[in-house]
Order: C-alpha cells, then structure tokens, then sequence
C-alpha cells in the first residue's frame, strides 16, 4: 500500500512537480465517479438515507431546544399573569388615591366628626330617643342644634 492509502503509488511526473501527481490523482478518482452509475434501489437507499440522517439531526436538535422553549412560554405565561395583576394594582391604587382625596376634604372630616359625637364650639348636641328612656335598637340620631350667639354690637335679649 502506498502513502495515499490506495493500491497504486503516485509517482512524480518529469518536469511536474508533487502537486500535479496529486491532482492527477484526484483527477482520475472524479472520472471514475462519472463512470460509474448508480442504480435506481440504490439512489433510493441513498435518499432514505439522507432523510433518515436528516430526521435524527432534526430530532437532536429539538431535543436541545425543547426546554429553553419551554422556559420561554411559560416566561410568556407568568408575564401575562403578571401583567394582569399590575393592572388590578393599578386600580386599587387609583380607587385608594380618589378616596384619600375625598377623605381629606374639610367637608367630609367635619361630617365623619358629627358622626362621632363632635360638635362645633357653641353648638349644642341633642340626642332622640325613640321612647322616653330608651334609645333605638343599634339607632342613635343626633340632631345638633346651633344657639346663634350674639353679636357683639347688640345688647343680649333678655
């Protein structure tokens, strides 16, 4: 066996150099490609073949990607989810912001004050029961009734 692996040795030609041996070589290996034909059950082989191999780097390669895709719809998922949560956040906020705004206006404070009992410097608190004695079951109204006080130019009303 010679250098090139085949049966034949390659030789030198005169006044070429070791490339054109080779190429004349590699030359004579296309020809004898071109020579030969292939029959049809064995194109066919070769076809299935190709597509059998075709279909393995297929599957190969979708088994690496199976679980970094997965990762990406279920990332897809929990960012939808997430998403509806921050607008459910965003309306209660806003809700609770209305509110606050409404619960520090002075009209509201001064209404939630009375509802407690408070009254105005001056006012008197009136309470009505339903009967003499007792008082609304879980009811108390409270009536504030305001005594104008006098002015300071005129002279009391006896």
């Amino acid at each position: 066996m010679g250098p090139a692996g085949g049966g034949e040795r390659l030789r030198v030609i005169a006044g070429g150099s070791p490339g054109d041996a080779v190429r004349s070589a590699g030359a004579e290996v296309k020809e004898r490609r071109r020579r030969v034909e292939i029959s049809p059950r064995a194109r066919r082989r070769r076809r299935l073949l190709m597509a059998f191999l075709l279909l393995v780097c297929l599957g190969i390669v979708a088994l690496f990607l199976r679980a970094p895709v997965t990762r990406l719809v279920e990332s897809r998922r929990n960012l939808a989810a997430t998403e509806a949560r921050l607008a459910e956040e965003e309306e209660i906020t806003r809700t609770l912001e209305e509110r606050r705004a409404r619960d520090l206006t002075d009209r509201y404070v001064e209404g939630e004050a009375r509802r407690m009992g408070y009254v105005k410097p001056g006012e008197i608190p009136v309470v009505i029961l339903d009967t003499p004695g007792e008082a609304a079951p879980g009811i108390e109204e409270e009536k504030v009734a305001t005594t104008p006080e006098p002015a300071q130019d005129q002279p009391p009303v006896p």
